[in-house]
């Protein structure tokens, strides 16, 4: 029977809203920007250990129906693999790579690949997101020594052929643990880079070809999220978080930004 599970794909997947499980105020959202984070399926996991080295191996498969405000998101055929290795509790290393059929509706896109596919299909077919072939590729390493943390992650998520494309990210991260403080400090980059088989279809002479061209620019750039925090463990199961960030965009969609928040986490 199928179950609902997490789609645990980075490092920080299977507690994401668990915010007692990281230092940081928020896990860094130039990798962690999936439209999605919940599947309908099985899964097999397995454990090995041996000398200092624990292993685990995940494999899903499944489907995906999400839907919200401003979007829709149905994958079928999901299936990937999630490998893990800890060394000694200093090292910890991790690889995904899902796949799967997506079909993703932007409100705000639909009307315009709407139009264009009732009038030159196959610029509309190569703009629209639908049933394409889509990956996922994830790699992390983390190290551990003296109340120090170091990570980093990279993530090569592939949407196919539609207005979305390649989207590359990668994030540093590095926090210190001293008694019941953690400062932390955090940098990641999200890069995309919209398929543009549309264009060649459209001559730039027609009507909707700088309507095509704006809908590409809003999704093609690059972001940058810098982060500077600090929690405070006031027991063992309460902490406080405090973190600025800093959001710089060249997508002609966002908007450079800067954010202070402070939260309260709790275990039970």
């Amino acid at each position: 029977m199928d179950a609902p599970g997490e789609v645990a794909l980075g490092r920080y997947s299977d507690y994401l809203e668990v915010g007692a499980a990281y230092p940081f105020m928020r896990v860094p959202l130039g990798v962690y920007n999936l439209p999605y984070s919940n599947y309908n399926g099985v899964n097999l996991v397995g454990d090995r250990s041996f000398d200092k080295w624990n292993l685990r191996a995940q494999f899903i498969y499944g489907t995906v129906d999400e839907d919200n405000d401003t979007l829709d998101v149905e994958v079928r055929d999901q299936a990937g693999a999630t490998f893990e290795a800890n060394y000694d509790e200093w090292l910890s290393l991790r690889a995904s790579y899902v796949v799967g059929e997506a079909t993703v509706h932007v409100d705000s896109a639909q009307a315009l690949v709407a139009a264009i596919s009732a009038v030159v299909p196959q610029a509309g077919a190569a703009l629209a997101f639908e049933q394409d072939d889509a990956s996922f590729l994830g790699l992390s390493a983390e190290f551990n020594h003296a109340g120090a943390t170091v990570g980093v992650e990279y993530t090569d998520i592939d949407y196919g052929d539609n207005f979305v494309g390649r989207q590359k990210s990668v994030a540093v991260n590095a926090a210190y643990r001293a008694g019941d403080w953690t400062p932390y400090v955090s940098w990641s980059r999200n890069r995309v880079q919209p398929d543009a088989t549309a264009l060649s279809l459209l001559t730039p002479a027609h009507p909707y070809y700088p309507y095509a061209v704006g809908l590409l620019a809003s999704q093609e750039g690059v972001e940058k999220y810098a982060s500077a925090g600090v929690r405070y463990d006031v027991n063992a199961n309460v902490a406080v978080k405090v973190d600025y960030t800093r959001y710089k965009s060249d997508v002609a969609a966002g908007a450079d930004a800067d954010l202070v928040a402070a939260g309260v986490v709790f275990t039970f």
